[in-house]
C-alpha cells in the first residue's frame, strides 16, 4: 500500500485504509481492517471515524436479531464510489438534533409528541426494531430517544398492544 498523499487524499496508514475498504467490494468491520493493516482495532476505529467525517467511508450498523451491541461496518466512499445511502440523512439528523438540544434544554416531551404523531403514520407498517439514529443518542439522548420512544409507542398504542418503550419525563 501507500504512504504518498495526493491532494486532498489521505496520507499513510488512512490512505491504506481508504483502498482497502474500496477494493473490499463489501462492508467490513473495524477488527476485519485492522487485522489486514496490521494494527490494534481502537487505532483501525479512530482512523475510520476519520475518514467518515471527511466523507471517504462509509459507516453502517449490522442488524442483528441478538440483544446487545450491533456491529459496525465499513466501507469506502469517495471519488469512485459514491457515498453510502442514508449518509447525508445521518450527519443531518444529528445536526439537527444538536441544535434542538442547545437551544431547548427541555425538549424531551415534546420531542415525544412529535414521535407520537410520526408515529400515528407507521400504524399500518412495520414498526422500527432498532434505533435509526444509534450515532446521535449518545449526544443528544433527550431528543433522538424521545422521538424514537413517541414514534414507536402511539402505533403500539393504536394497536392496542401492552409494550411501552421509553416515556420521557415531564
Amino acid at each position: 500500500m501507500t504512504d504518498r498523499a495526493d491532494a486532498g487524499q489521505p496520507a499513510g496508514r488512512r490512505a491504506d485504509i481508504v483502498q482497502l475498504l474500496r477494493q473490499a467490494g463489501r462492508p467490513l468491520s473495524a477488527a476485519a481492517i485492522a487485522a489486514e493493516i496490521g494494527v490494534h482495532p481502537n487505532t483501525a476505529r479512530f482512523h475510520l471515524e476519520a475518514l467518515v467525517e471527511a466523507g471517504l467511508a462509509g459507516r453502517q450498523c449490522q442488524a442483528s436479531a441478538k440483544p446487545g451491541r450491533r456491529r459496525i461496518l465499513y466501507s469506502g466512499t469517495g471519488a469512485d464510489r459514491p457515498p453510502e445511502p442514508g449518509q447525508g440523512y445521518q450527519l443531518l439528523a444529528g445536526l439537527l438534533a444538536r441544535a434542538i438540544a442547545q437551544r431547548y434544554p427541555d425538549v424531551g416531551p415534546d420531542m415525544y409528541d412529535i414521535g407520537q404523531e410520526w408515529g400515528r403514520n407507521l400504524t399500518t407498517q412495520p414498526l422500527l426494531r432498532d434505533c435509526p439514529f444509534p450515532e446521535e443518542t449518545g449526544t443528544d439522548p433527550d431528543v433522538v430517544c424521545a422521538l424514537h420512544a413517541g414514534m414507536v409507542n402511539t402505533p403500539l398504542a393504536d394497536l392496542r398492544s401492552g409494550c411501552r418503550w421509553f416515556r420521557p419525563a415531564t
